[in-house]
């Protein structure tokens, strides 16, 4: 058997051994193979159509496996806000009939419960949604540098923010949203310098989050 045909074998082998890591293994390298295909025919000629076709076969990906009462888009959280206008002494107040609100920054991907809260507005892959049915939020990034890893920080924050506020506004009105979004950052490379090193690793990526935090 020549070293070719004992490669090939090994191949099959492996394939039909019944692994699940094996299995993940295989759905992330044909995830892989979708984006570096549309970036061989691209290229750098519009990094825009690339970023948004990467963002959509994620959304895809997602969708595939997560259970039925759950939906993946891009768009954004709308957070009902105390209202200058009207009295909030209530609490049967409805908190969906008030005239101020404040609103997220775009959300590249957001996992969210469509079975018991419909979203506000919903068109295609685009959606404007309550916080009680947000479950994550994932920023997407084309490469990961210090910089851009500052930037999902603070817009994770400014989101943090605003569902603290919420929170505290809505059990004032005896309703009770203790969660949290999971809030996930997806980077399809680190960016590399011009002398060839990486400009941002597993340990400066913790310190660069932990020191945003702090």
């Amino acid at each position: 058997m020549t070293p070719d045909q004992a490669a090939r074998k090994k191949l099959y082998q492996a394939s039909h051994g019944g692994d699940l890591t094996t299995y993940a293994g295989m759905i992330g390298d044909e995830f892989a193979s979708r984006v570096d295909r549309v970036s061989q025919l691209i290229g750098k000629a519009h990094h825009l159509s690339v970023g948004q076709y990467k963002e959509s076969i994620l959304r895809s990906l997602i969708r595939s496996y997560l259970p039925r009462r759950y939906s993946v888009a891009s768009g954004f959280i709308l957070f009902p806000r105390k209202s200058r206008l009207l009295d909030l002494s209530s609490k049967n107040l409805d908190l969906w009939n008030l005239r101020e609100h404040e609103l997220s920054k775009q959300l590249d991907v957001i996992v969210f419960d469509d079975l018991n809260y419909p979203p506000v507005l919903q068109d295609d892959g685009f959606v404007v949604l309550r916080p009680e049915s947000v479950r994550s939020v994932i920023e997407v990034k084309g490469f990961l540098n210090v910089e851009r890893v500052e930037k999902c920080v603070d817009l994770f924050i400014d989101l943090g923010k605003k569902w603290v506020r919420y929170q505290k506004f809505s059990a004032a009105r005896g309703r009770d949203i203790s969660f949290q979004p999971r809030f996930q950052l997806i980077g399809w490379a680190v960016k590399i310098d011009v002398n060839g090193n990486v400009e941002i690793d597993g340990t400066r990526l913790q310190q660069t989050i932990a020191k945003r935090y702090m």
